[in-house]
């Protein structure tokens, strides 16, 4: 059962899935959670702050203390610490720090500052000889609330945290309305860094027609904002009546990528770079992801695979088909509302669910081990049964391995140089000072999370809705 229709004859599985797992789903809103479980023949735990689970799947972001009180056979659908790339003001501070070491491979997300840390520099940039537009955001906001576009400094307010963006004026155009992707990405492994990639992917696409910025046109967020939030509400607006529509205002990536390729685009190079900048952000996260994680496991007793997390890489394309990261959102929606929703979303679940579930060789060797110590040799097994099962089963699925050893490059394309970003990041990293900026923040986003796993407690079987606060509750709407 749960098996990807496309792949599921590709012969006898060697490391074969537990199948009594259970799953604690009271902190997350989605059917589509609930029904993917049921489809993989789980148990959904029905008993309120119960810790007998395998699988803990929530829709906001953990705290250190959560993940603390992981056990050997418990998996968590989030990793401590992904907020430092999934919040616009982390992103920015983590992407700008590897641009400074790598200014050609790390130009993958429009120029970006830091208000009002990058006051200075910002305010240069409006000059008399070119009319710039930039997108101003607040640093923590969602569904497109309060973003401005501008050529002045008036109606910013400078001295807030906000992001401004220099605001892409050519974008590639389907019909003449601009659009975005929605790329999955599933992370099982943060040391090593593992990740895999959907095949599939969605393309949002605005309601009306594009323009080039102009003072009567600024304010049209149906123009600009390819926001499902903004364009759903929209007069004109189509949902899709079908998987394959290609009228509607959500489309599947192939089929997009197949129109591309139509009008002779080179499309395998677009789906490398895409694949690249999935790659390269992580790698930019990745130090303090492990910080992070083994804070709260010990290197000595935790083989690495206690979390993971399932990622929605927002990605923007020029007039010349080249793709730039918009956000990275660590709760995709899993509303599901259209029949290409259904189609996506839970393909995007099962799959996912099957790679992370718990393999019978792990079941019995954990059984096995002693509370809080493993055997001797026992971790290096652990992490071997992994990778096995992750290799044989990602096969059976619509992911394809990322990092490390990603798909064959297109003819032509040379290899990216995913060590050296891996080691100048962790440099940056340990660089940063432990008694100021790095500390801080780790303590801030403890704080946060455990304020938000508290608003959490009433929880029930099929909680409705879990966010700590309304901003969170948006959030999670502006994640589709």
């Amino acid at each position: 059962a749960g098996e990807s229709p496309s792949k599921a004859g590709a012969g006898k599985l060697l490391h074969t899935r537990y199948k009594r797992l259970r799953a604690d789903l009271s902190a997350t809103k989605y059917d589509a959670v609930h029904d993917t479980v049921t489809e993989l023949g789980w148990e959904i735990t029905a008993i309120p702050e119960s810790e007998d689970w395998n699988i803990y799947w929530t829709d906001v972001s953990v705290s250190q203390e959560r993940a603390t009180r992981l056990r050997p056979l418990q998996r968590l659908n989030h990793y401590p610490g992904m907020l430092e790339l999934a919040r616009k003001a982390g992103m920015a501070k983590i992407l700008n720090r590897m641009l400074k070491c790598f200014p050609k491979e790390y130009k993958i997300f429009p120029a970006t500052w830091m208000l009002p840390a990058d006051l200075t520099d910002f305010k240069a940039q409006f000059t008399v000889k070119r009319n710039k537009t930039f997108i101003v955001k607040p640093s923590k906001g969602c569904q497109g609330k309060d973003i401005l576009l501008t050529r002045t400094l008036e109606g910013i307010a400078l001295h807030e945290n906000y992001i401004a963006q220099r605001y892409m004026h050519r974008p590639y155009l389907l019909d003449g309305y601009k659009f975005d992707l929605r790329i999955y990405v599933l992370v099982t492994c943060v040391e090593p860094l593992r990740m895999y990639l959907f095949e599939e992917g969605m393309v949002r696409v605005c309601t009306v027609k594009y323009a080039p910025t102009s003072a009567n046109n600024l304010e049209d967020q149906c123009m600009h904002l390819t926001n499902y939030a903004i364009n759903k509400n929209a007069e004109g607006y189509m949902p899709a009546a079908s998987e394959n529509d290609e009228s509607a205002h959500k489309r599947l990536l192939s089929t997009t990528l197949a129109r591309f390729a139509a009008l002779g685009e080179d499309v395998p190079t677009l789906v490398q770079q895409i694949r690249e900048i999935c790659v390269k952000s992580l790698i930019a996260v990745q130090p303090h992801l492990a910080h992070m994680y083994y804070t709260c496991q010990q290197r000595r007793e935790n083989p690495g695979s206690s979390c993971f997390e399932l990622l929605g890489f927002d990605i923007l394309l020029d007039h010349n088909l080249r793709p730039f990261l918009l956000e990275v959102n660590h709760s995709p929606s899993f509303t599901i509302d259209s029949p290409l929703d259904l189609a996506l979303k839970t393909a995007v679940l099962r799959d996912t669910l099957s790679i992370v579930s718990f393999s019978r060789d792990e079941v019995r060797a954990l059984k096995k081990q002693k509370p809080g110590r493993l055997e001797a040799g026992m971790l290096e097994k652990l992490r071997e049964m992994r990778t096995n099962y992750e290799n044989e089963r990602v096969g059976r699925t619509n992911f394809t391995r990322l990092y490390p050893d990603g798909p064959e490059l297109p003819p032509g394309h040379t290899p990216p140089r995913y060590e050296e970003y891996l080691k100048a990041a962790a440099e940056a990293y340990s660089n940063s000072s432990i008694s100021g900026s790095r500390r801080t923040e780790t303590e801030r986003e403890r704080e946060a999370a455990a304020t938000r796993e508290q608003a959490a407690g009433a929880r029930t079987a099929r909680a409705p809705a879990i966010a700590a606060t309304s901003q969170q509750q948006q959030h999670q709407q502006a994640q589709q």
